[in-house]
């Protein structure tokens, strides 16, 4: 997703006239967004987890076998 982003919001920055600078300053904002939104999804990741461990709940265990 990102690799079709990139070019298109630098393309645009140009277009309204920021200068040849602006794709790297596009891509220093996407980037930034990409380690937001990578950061949130560890923090709820190890908050699941944490939810998980106290009640009881073993996410790497296959349940065991009924016959």
């Amino acid at each position: 997703m990102g690799a079709a982003i990139g070019p298109v919001a630098g393309a645009l920055a140009i277009g309204a006239g920021a200068g040849y600078r602006a794709p790297l300053w596009v891509s220093a904002l996407l980037v930034a967004l990409a380690f937001a939104v990578a950061g949130v999804a560890g923090v709820a990741g190890v908050a699941t987890a944490a939810r998980r461990r106290s009640a009881g709940e073993r996410g790497d265990q296959a349940p065991a076998p009924t016959t």
